[in-house]
C-alpha cells in the first residue's frame, strides 16, 4: 500500500494544493485532470500582444491567510504588488459604498431604523469571533436576527443573488459572517505586475509537484473507481482505459460528476445516496477587458 499513490481527481487550485501537501508529507501522488492544462477555474486566457487575463474573477485578498501561505510557499508572495480599491453598489440610482458608515447614513434605500440596524450589523460582524456557531445555518436566519427583515430584503438578498444567483436560504451564515468580519471589501488586493498571478501560481504548483515526484496526467478523465471486497479503493480507470493502482482517492470534482463515476463501479449505494444529497450549484464569473478609445 505504501508504494501506491493517492489519486487526486481534478487539477484545479484545490487539487494542486492538496497534491503538494500530500507530497510534502511523504505520499506519492498522481493528479488526473480532464483539461489540457492545470488550473481549473483559475486558468488564464491568452490575448494579443503576449498578454493574459484571468478566465474567472480572482483576486489576492490580504485577509485570505491560506492563499497567502501557499503564495509564500511557491515564492510568489514577494512579487505581489498591493492596491487599495473601492467597491460600490448601485441601488435605485444611488451609488453607495456599503462599507462606509457615512454612505450608509445617507442611504435613501433604507429607512432610518434600517440604516442604524445595518451599521450595528456590520459592527457585530467585525467584533464577533465564534462564526463556527453559525455553521450550517442559512444567511436569512443570521441577518433576520442581527439586522432585521428590511436589511435582509433590500441589501443582503440582492447582493447574494448578484454574486451567486441563489437565495440567502441556501448560503451559509458562517461563511458570509466570516467574510464580513474580515472586512474584505476594504482590504488591499494583490496582483503581479505585467502577469496573470493565477497562471504564475498554477505554473509554480506544477513545477514544485513534479520536483517532488508527483505524476500529472492532463487531458485525462476518470471513468471508474475500483474497490476491493472490503470496500477500499484499489485503482482508477481512465477514459483511455489505463488502469492506475492507487491506495486512496481525493476528489475535487463537482459532486454530480463524482457520483456518475462512482455509479460506474461496485460502489455501495448508500455512499452514492449520501453524495447525491449535496446541493451543488455551478457559479461562473467573467473578467472582460475593452481597449480605451
Amino acid at each position: 500500500m505504501k508504494d501506491k499513490p493517492i489519486a487526486v481527481l481534478g487539477g484545479g487550485v484545490s487539487g494542486l494544493a492538496a497534491a503538494l501537501t500530500l507530497l510534502e508529507n511523504g505520499q506519492k501522488v498522481v493528479i488526473v485532470e480532464k483539461g489540457d492544462r492545470l488550473g481549473g477555474a483559475a486558468r488564464s486566457i491568452s490575448i494579443p500582444e503576449n498578454r493574459t487575463i484571468p478566465a474567472g474573477y480572482h483576486q489576492v485578498v490580504g485577509t485570505d491567510l491560506e492563499l497567502i501561505r501557499f503564495l509564500k510557499k511557491l515564492n510568489l508572495f514577494d512579487r505581489l504588488s498591493w492596491k487599495s480599491t473601492k467597491i460600490t453598489s448601485l441601488f435605485n440610482h444611488q451609488e453607495i459604498d456599503l462599507s462606509s458608515p457615512m454612505d450608509i447614513l445617507f442611504f435613501r434605500h433604507l429607512s432610518v431604523v434600517g440604516r442604524i440596524r445595518y451599521l450595528l450589523f456590520g459592527a457585530r460582524c467585525v467584533l464577533f469571533k465564534n462564526w463556527q456557531s453559525w455553521q450550517g445555518k442559512p444567511v436569512t436566519e443570521m441577518v433576520r436576527k442581527l439586522a432585521g427583515e428590511e436589511v435582509l430584503k433590500k441589501i443582503i438578498q440582492p447582493l447574494v443573488d448578484i454574486k451567486f444567483g441563489i437565495s440567502p436560504d441556501l448560503a451559509d451564515a458562517a461563511w458570509l459572517g466570516k467574510r464580513l468580519s474580515h472586512r474584505e471589501a476594504t482590504t488591499k488586493f494583490g496582483y503581479i505586475r505585467n502577469a496573470s498571478w493565477t497562471q504564475e501560481m498554477c505554473d509554480a504548483f506544477e513545477i514544485r509537484i513534479r520536483q517532488l515526484g508527483g505524476v500529472i496526467k492532463t487531458g485525462t478523465s476518470v471513468k471508474k473507481i475500483n474497490l476491493s471486497s472490503n470496500r477500499t479503493v484499489t485503482s482508477i480507470i481512465t477514459d483511455q482505459d489505463e488502469k492506475i493502482p492507487v491506495k486512496a482517492v481525493l476528489s475535487t470534482l463537482q459532486p454530480p460528476i463524482l457520483s456518475m463515476i462512482l455509479n460506474n463501479g461496485k460502489t455501495p449505494k448508500h455512499w452514492i445516496g449520501q453524495l447525491d444529497k449535496i446541493k451543488y450549484i455551478h457559479i461562473y464569473s467573467l473578467v472582460a477587458g475593452l481597449p480605451f478609445v
